[in-house]
This record gives structure tokens, sequence and C-alpha cells, in this order.
């Protein structure tokens, strides 16, 4: 609603020009209100827009002497310290001005507002203004045409120039006009013009102290009422007249004072009031006595908007000088509204409507319409916007004077420019990006492993211990020998130069990369050497003894020579030593680590008594070895404590004896590296992982390295970084993540990390360089979703600083089928038009899928066909509702003689289908026998002849009645319907025979038959 404010009094208006908030309200003279009060009151009241109430509040008032005619609010004075609202001037209609002070109006504090009262003129002051540049200086005028200058530099005691009078109205007429209305030029201090009854306008000259130029419109003798200065232009102004034989609006410009300029063509009464915004120099107000209060354009003379009609005419209106867009107006019907010019968007009328609690209010009922144009203030002087890309895009506009080639005048304009400048605000980023991708480039392997030492080298030097790690383990990944580089890594590379480790070393890294080795093989070579170490390689002792190639039992010569053969450590130690070679392929150092000791025997020394019942169940044992018993003679060795006469037997016994007298064996030596042992053994490295403290992830790392092969590797990786995550050791699991070539969980991990560095630039370089290399390593050929992101969200940054087309290089190493985010990023930076885009990138697919949103078009809707035959003897028959809804209309063909019905159907088997071929003639016959076609209510025939009386077998029945249903089909001899009522079968409708839809000429359609207007050429619907 335009209305903001409303107050119930008939007033002159004038806003104050150091507050926003004041308004001054006096009461107008020529007006009484409903009471027949004759007082006069000078009114401040405080306009808090905030506010919901329409009433504003009174600040303050006093009574004066006489009625307004017309009422200024100026500027302090420069030196009065004693007037922070300014000084209100009033033109009463007794000839007086009075001056108050609006701050002791509002203070309340009872000290006599009025500064003076001048009583100069002899009669009504419609005429008063303050100097714009020197508020000091206050303009009057009033009936009696003369023209006062008055110095209010000191309120109590103004000083008055000389008065000035205008020209005479006529020749013999001493008294000049009556002034209406004077107004300070806007753009020179000492011009001055006013308007008066005998239609002239008067241009004053304050130095000259006389008239310079007069204006009048020589075509019409009009009254002028009101003028305003173009605040633009010094030498235009415009002047309204209050005669309503002219009520148009004319700009005159000084330098051709013959004609007005322009004329602003609306009202159709005389205008009485007038205002030009100072906020938006294009806008000007007029109100007038046909009830319209219009805001023209000035540069085009159009309406812009205008307020809704109330129930009287304004007789004034005033724009704000400190609120934008903010008017008043006063109407002779006791209202003053303040509105705002931005609501001014209704064509309707105000309607008003009392409440349940007495109170009215008011509505407008019309249309909406928005303003033509936007105001001034709601042009933004210049402004900026950022584009795709890191573009920034600006305008600046500049007011300017240009002037018409036609008329020569000068108007104000807007002329404005727009830029596009690339904004690269990551300097640092663009460099990292650049050596990046020269590294990666031709995608080497030995480039990229290079590239991953330098950035540990780096890394380490600054002191980032992890993420040095981080890139020593992506660099292992593109070694040669990559298990043998990842124990080295690990910290086993002394482990690994040790005689007894030196078999199992070979054998990890006989294969040279991670994850090309079968598992079973592993076990077979560790199971060869372990047996190896027991002396039984090929499942034979091969302990070399005297007389090598006698019978050892035979030999009873020598005993002493062969017990002093014999290593000085016990046999039971030698075969404990012995399984401690499997320790040592195990892992190396690692039994040391988890506190074992190479030096310790595998198991206890068997005491006196197990050696003498050893010695006691020798014979056991030898009887159970002749008779192939090998199972006997290993329990009966593990009984008394001869784990390693029990370990030769076993192996003899074949690889499952052996398999599970070790398991006994280890089981009966609970050392923290036959755990490992008993994993390479039974090949459950997966429990291994499951089982050994999480501490030690290094040396479990180095087993699965050592003793895996390509089909376990990855797995075991993965599960031993889940149980490394679980316990809060993120860059141990990333690692194991690495090694097992999980791109998506490495990605995650170092995601998290980015987001915990509230997502840096740096970091993010970081984590995608990381991530690229990665995922070039393992040769990932599929997209995962943490890496589509990571590089999507690089590749934006990237492209936010204009490189195009390095972002659309990093889009296309995400492999696999793209995202949704990577595609529609690709397709922006390709339809961007960047100069950095290569000429010669093919489009990306487009990402979205194409949707056809134009309206289908309908087939047109057929006409119906003149009437035929027995149009004349039949009623025209009615709109069908069942038109078009069994078939579509068949086209028409015309026949020799005949009036065109509809198009042949096909041929019918016999039985008077429905809508089967019929002798060339109107619609479609009942059967196969010819004749006109019974369909839509015809002649009708039977099934073989011609101008039967009744309608053929299943067809429409005539006249619009039922034909009686057919249990079956009918041979075409043999009619079955009712006659045809007089009237030929207008608008036949009824439905016969079988239970079956087909084709034909007779069914609901357009073309009529032989009624008329009878609906036929359409597909037919019938029953069979």
């Amino acid at each position: 609603m335009a209305m903001l404010k409303q107050l119930d009094r008939s007033a002159t208006v004038a806003f104050c020009p150091l507050s926003p908030s004041l308004m001054a309200a006096g009461t107008v003279a020529g007006a009484i209100d409903m009471s027949f009060s004759t007082n006069s009151v000078l009114e401040v009241f405080t306009l808090d827009f905030a506010s919901g109430d329409v009433a504003p509040p009174l600040s303050g008032s006093v009574s004066v002497p006489e009625r307004f005619c017309r009422i200024a609010w100026g500027n302090k004075p420069s030196d009065s310290s004693n007037l922070p609202y300014g000084i209100i001037a009033g033109g009463l209609a007794d000839g007086s001005i009075c001056l108050w002070n609006p701050a002791a109006i509002t203070d309340g504090s009872g000290h006599n507002p009025i500064l003076t009262r001048m009583p100069k003129h002899t009669g009504a002051v419609k005429g008063v203004e303050f100097n714009s540049f020197s508020p000091n200086l206050l303009a009057s005028g009033a009936a009696d045409g003369e023209l006062c200058i008055w110095d209010v530099a000191n309120p109590s005691q103004p000083s008055l120039y000389p008065a000035l009078k205008g020209p005479a109205a006529a020749a013999g007429v001493t008294t000049p006009p009556e002034i209406t209305y004077i107004g300070w030029n806007k753009k020179v201090q000492h011009i001055l013009a006013s308007t008066q009854v005998d239609g002239s306008t008067v241009v004053w000259d304050l130095k000259k102290q006389r008239p310079v130029i007069t204006l009048k419109d020589p075509n019409s003798q009009r009254r002028c009422s009101v003028l305003q200065w173009n605040p633009d232009v010094a030498t235009q102004l415009v002047v309204a007249s209050d005669d309503d034989r002219s009520p148009t609006l004319q700009m005159w410009d000084l330098r051709n004072s013959m004609s007005p300029v322009k004329e602003f063509v609306g009202h159709t009464k005389g205008v009485l009031g007038m205002s030009w915004c100072p906020q938006d120099h294009s806008l000007l107000l007029s109100c007038s006595k046909d009830n319209r209060t219009i805001c023209w354009d000035v540069n085009t003379t159009d309406v812009v908007c205008e307020l809704p009609s109330g129930v009287h005419w304004n007789f004034d209106v005033q724009w704000s000088p400190t609120v934008p867009g903010i008017f008043s107006t006063s109407s002779f019907d006791g209202k003053v509204a303040v509105c705002n010019v931005l609501a001014c968007t209704s064509s309707g009328a105000p309607v008003e409507t009392f409440n349940a609690d007495f109170t009215g209010s008011t509505t407008t009922v019309g249309d909406i319409k928005p303003l033509k144009r936007p105001p001034t203030w709601l042009r933004r002087p210049s402004g900026v916007c950022f584009g795709f890309g890191g573009r920034l895009v600006s305008f600046v506009n500049h007011p300017q004077q240009i002037t018409d080639p036609m008329s020569g005048q000068t108007r104000p304009v807007d002329t404005g420019s727009i830029s596009v400048t690339q904004v690269v605000t990551e300097h640092q980023l663009v460099e990292h990006s650049e050596s990046f991708e020269n590294a990666i480039a031709g995608r080497d392997r030995a480039a990229l492993q290079e590239f991953c030492t330098s950035k540990a080298a780096a890394a380490g030097a600054a002191g980032a211990q992890d993420v040095a790690e981080t890139w020593t383990f992506m660099g292992v990944l593109f070694e040669e020998d990559a298990r043998r580089q990842l124990l080295s890594k690990l910290g086993f590379s002394d482990a690994m130069l040790m005689g007894t480790t030196s078999n199992a070393a070979d054998a990890a890294t006989a294969a040279g990369t991670i994850g090309h080795r079968s598992s079973m093989g592993v076990a077979e070579q560790h199971l060869t050497s372990a047996m190896e170490h027991l002396g039984m390689a090929d499942g034979k002792p091969v302990i070399e003894v005297p007389g090598a190639g006698e019978d050892f039992f035979t030999q009873q010569e020598d005993p002493h020579g062969f017990f002093d053969s014999l290593p000085e450590q016990p046999l039971a130690d030698q075969a404990a030593t012995a399984a401690g070679g499997l320790t040592a392929a195990a892992g190396g150092s690692m039994a040391m680590s988890n506190g074992g000791a190479a030096s310790e025997p595998a198991t206890p020394m068997a005491d006196a008594n197990h050696a003498l019942e050893g010695a006691e169940r020798e014979d056991e044992i030898q009887k159970a070895i002749f008779v192939g018993n090998y199972d006997g003679a290993v329990d009966t060795c593990l009984k008394v404590g001869r784990l390693a006469d029990a370990l030769l037997i076993a192996n003899v016994g074949g690889a499952e004896l052996f398999k599970k007298t070790m398991q006994r064996y280890m089981r009966r030596n609970p050392r923290p590296y036959m755990a490992v042992v008993s994993a390479m053994v039974d090949g459950d490295y997966m429990s291994l992982v499951k089982t050994r403290p999480v501490g030690q992830w290094r040396e479990t790392l180095a087993v699965l390295a050592t003793y895996t092969g390509a089909d376990q590797w990855a797995n075991l990786c993965d599960a031993l970084a889940s149980r490394l995550a679980q316990t809060g050791m993120h860059h141990a699991a990333s690692l194991c993540y690495i090694c097992a070539g999980n791109v998506d969980q490495a990605v995650s991990y170092w995601t998290k990390a980015v987001r915990a560095s509230g997502g840096s630039v740096e970091s993010l370089q970081s984590v995608i360089e990381k991530s690229v290399v990665l995922g070039l390593a393992t040769n990932t050929s599929t997209a995962s979703s943490n890496l589509a992101d990571l590089v999507t969200t690089y590749a934006n940054t990237l492209a936010t600083q204009g490189r195009m087309g390095a972002a659309l290089r990093y889009l296309e190493m995400v492999p696999g089928e793209a995202s949704t985010s990577v595609a529609v990023l690709k397709d922006r930076i390709y339809r961007s038009g960047a100069d950095s885009l290569p000429s010669n990138v093919p489009a990306p697919p487009f990402p979205y899928q194409l949707e056809d949103v134009r309206p289908s078009q309908q087939p047109p809707t057929p006409t119906a066909a003149p009437a035929g035959y027995g149009s004349a003897f039949g009623t025209p028959a009615q709109a069908n509702p069942y038109a078009n809804q069994y078939g579509a209309p068949a086209a028409a063909t015309q026949q020799p003689g005949y009036s065109t019905y509809g198009t042949a159907a096909p041929a019918a088997p016999a039985g008077g289908v429905y809508g089967t071929t019929a002798a060339p003639g109107y619609g479609t016959a009942a059967g196969t026998g010819g004749g006109y076609g019974a369909a839509g209510g015809g002649y009708g025939s039977t099934a073989a002849s011609g101008y039967g009386a009744a309608a053929a077998a299943p067809g429409y029945g005539a006249a619009g009645t039922y034909s009686q249903p057919a249990q079956q089909q009918q041979p075409p001899q043999q009619p079955y319907a009712v006659s045809a009522a007089p009237g030929y079968g207008a608008a036949g409708a009824g439905y016969g025979g079988s239970q079956q839809m087909g084709p034909g000429s007779g069914g609901y359609g357009q073309t009529p038959g032989y009624g008329s207007n009878v609906y036929g050429g359409a597909q037919g619907y019938q029953q069979q």
C-alpha cells in the first residue's frame, strides 16, 4: 500500500531538512473541517516508519493567529547554534510571515517557539521558500504582487531587502498581478522565479534587482499556479496551471523563451501542486483537481506511476529531502498522507472500510502495476560480481550532461562502462600446480619415483615426518623390487643381510614387486628351508658320521669315534636350534624384538627321568619304525621329550605328519615368534593380523610382505589398516592402505586432514598430489567417490584462479566413468570459452538429459461435412459426445453423384461385422453384400440388396434407436435389426450386433451419413 502514515486534518506540509523523522503541518487557509473550527495551529509530528501505527505521534504544537497559505522549513543559519532543526517559515492568509523554532516546539520546555512575525505584505502570502545555498535568505511573494527577500541570520530581527515589483498585467494597470508561487534556482544562487495569476512566470536577478525574463504561453490565457526549477539544468523550469482549460505542465528553457520545450499531458483539470524529487532528478510529482497524483519521468514525459485516487483531490505534494521515495499529499477532505513512491503500483481506487472497533482502514482495489523504471536511489553507481572461473565483472555509472543534436537542449544521462578481469588470489597454488603437472606429464614410473623421493626429502627437512613417511611408502610402489624395499623402509634391512634370513629374504623378493607371487609357493619355499635346517632336505637324515658309506648300526668297533663326531649341543637342543631357523625365516629380527633370543634353546633339557624313560622306550620307537608306524614312533618320541627325533621321524612319515608334529612342537614351545611360524605353516595370516598387537604393526606388515602372495596381500593390508584405524592410529592405517593400493580409504583419511586444517589451499594441494600419485601407482581403473570429490574441489579451485586448462586436465585424471559433479564441472569449463583451454580439446558429454518442453501439436479438430441425402427429411443431429472416442476419422473419399460420408472400411467376413466394406456409398455397409451403408443411420440395407427398409445386420440402428443385440454373428442374408424410422435415419445412435471393435466408417465419427449431420467416417465401434 502506498500510504505509510496519515493525519486527519487539512494542512499544508513541510519536511525537516535536518532530521528524517520530523514533519510540520500548518492549518491550511480556505478549508474548514467537520467541526467548523476557525483555529489555526502549527504541529510537528515524528515519523517512525518502523512502527505499524498509521497516525504519527505529535511532538509539539503552537497556536497561530492566522491560517497558512504556504509553509517552508529551512536549514539553520551557519551561526545559529540554538536552532538545531532549522527554522519554520509560514506565509499566512493575512499577509504576514511568521518564523518558529521547531526545537522549542518539540522539546516541551515551555519556551515561546515563535521567533518573529513580519507583517509586510497586504495580501495572502502564497510563496515562501528558503535559499538552498544561503539558508539565511528567505523569499516571499503575496497577492500584492511584491517580492520580498528577507535575511533571517538573526531570526528575531530579520532584515528586508527592497521589495521587488513585477511588470504590470496590462497597460494602465499599476498594481502587479498576484504572485502564486516562488522558487529559488537550484544552480544559481541569485536567480529566483515567481508565477502570477495572469499566466506569466517572471525570472528575477537579485544582483540586478529586477526581472530579466518573463515567460508566457502565447497560445493560451492560463493562470500559473506552481513552478519547479530543474535541479540539473539551470535554465529550465516547469510551470503548471490551475486552469481547467489548460491542465498541462510546461517545461521552459530560458534560452528559448518564446515557447515551452515540452509538455506533460495527463491531467484533465488544473494542476494545484508540484514537487521535484531531490534524490532522483528525473521524477516530478504533480497533483490536480482531476483527483490524480502523477509521478512523471521528466526526460520522456511518461507517467512512471500514479497514486491511487482519493475521495477528494490533493492540493499540495512535497518530497522528503532526507528519505528517498517518501512524499506527502494534502487533500481538501481533511487528510494528510505520507506515501512511498515504490508502493504506488496499484491502478485501482481506494476503498475505505470501518472495523469493529469503529476505526477506519483504506485499501486499494485494482491490478498491481510495477514501476516502469527503478528510481535513481535504487541504482548502483558501481557494482561487481564474480563469475565462473575467477572472472570479475564490474560496472561504473557516470552521470553526464549531453546535448540533444536535434533540439540543442542538454539533459543528464548516466553513461556506464563494464569491464571483465581475471582475479588470481592463490599465486602459490598456481605455481605448485604447474610444477606437479610437469612432474606427472609423461606418467613415467622412474620420474614419479623421483618425485616421491624429493617430496619425502622436503617434508623431512620441514619436520613433517608423517608426510615424509607417506611419500616414502608411495615411492616404494614404483620400485622394481617393491617388497624388498618395503622391508628396508620398515627397518629390517639389517635382518635381510643376516645369513639365517638370506634365503627368506631372497624368496620374498624373487618376484620383484608387491603382489606377484603365489602364497602356496612361498609356504613351500620356507617349509623346504626349515627342513634343510633340520637336515632333512630330501626326507632322509644328512648328518655326517664316520664311515659315511657304511651302515650306521653295524659300526660297533669305534663307538667313541662316533660320539666324538657329534656336535657339542644335545640333539634336542640342536633340533630346537634348527627350529629357530624358522624364526629367522619368519621375519628376521622380529624374534629379538618380541623378546626372544637366538641363543636360547627351543625346548627345555629333558631331566634324568625323561632320559631314563627314553632309554627304556627306544625299543618301542624302533619297533614302530620297523613296521612303518611313524605316527606311533612320533607320539612316543614326544612323550619322552625327544622333540628333535619326533621331527626327524615325522619328516619320513610324510608332509601331513610332519606338519602335525610341528604344530605339537610349537604348542609345547610357546615362544613369541611361534605365532609367526604357525601362521606360516598353516597359511592363516588373517589370524596373525587380528591377534598381533597393533603397536607391532611394522613387524606384522613385514611378515605379510615376506610370506604372502598377490591373492592375499591387498586384503591382509586392508584388514591391518582397519585395526589400526579403529585404535586411532590413522597415519599407520593410511600407510597400510597405501601398501594395499586402496585409494579410496587413503584419500578419505587425507581429506579428513584437510578439513581439520580448515581447508587451506596448501593442504588441498598436498592431498591432491598424494591422491593422484597413488592412483597412478596402483593403476586404478575405477573412480572412487572420495577421489572424484577431491579432484572436483581442486579443479574448481584452479578454475577460480583462471587455470581452466589445468582444471580440465585434472578432471581427466579421475579414472572410470565421470560422476555427476565431475561431468558438470567439465561441461562448465569447456563452455566457459577461456583462452587457456587448448583448441583441440574435445567437447565433453553433456551432463544433463535433454527434455523436450515444447507443447505437442494437437491434430486439428475435423469439421462436420455437409448434410447428404435425407437432410431435408431429418432433424440435424446434435454434436456427438463420443466423437473421436473409438477411432480416428477416416479420410473422406468422393463418390460420383453422392455426397461424401466417409471412407469405405476394409472388407470384413460374412456376418455383418460393424464397419465392413459397402458398395460405394454413404458411410459403411453392414455386411459384405453392398448397398447403401447402414452405418450412421442411413437408408439401411439388407446384407445383400439395395434400399431395404431394415438396417443391415449388426450395425447402428436408425433414428436413435437401439437395435436388438445379436447373440452370435448373423449370416449375410439374414438381416437382424428394427426398421428405420421416417427421416431416413437422422442421427443413428444405437449399438448393434456383435461385441467387437472394428475399423469402419459408421462409428462415432465426424462425417455424416444419410441423415442430417449423422456422425460417420470414424473408426467404428462394434460389438461381437
